[in-house]
C-alpha cells in the first residue's frame, strides 16, 4: 500500500493546509479565519494545491490504485 502523500513534494504550508482540511476536517471558512483571508481565496488555494498533487501522482498509482 502506498501513502499518496509520500509520493508528492509539498511545502510545509501546503502540508499544513492538507492536514487542516482532510485530517481535521475544517471548513474553508474556518481555515480562512485562521489565516485571515476569505473562504473564496482558500478555495482557490486548494484548487491549485490539489492540481499540484494530481500532477505528481505516479502513473502506476493511478492505474493500480492506492
Amino acid at each position: 500500500n502506498t501513502n499518496i502523500m509520500e509520493t508528492v513534494t509539498l511545502s510545509d504550508i501546503e502540508k499544513q493546509l492538507i492536514y487542516l482540511r482532510f485530517e481535521l476536517k475544517l471548513s474553508y471558512s474556518k481555515i480562512a479565519k485562521k489565516y485571515g483571508t476569505s473562504k473564496y481565496r482558500v478555495g482557490k488555494i486548494y484548487d491549485r494545491l490539489l492540481n499540484k498533487i494530481r500532477k505528481q501522482i505516479p502513473y502506476w498509482i493511478i492505474i493500480n490504485g492506492f
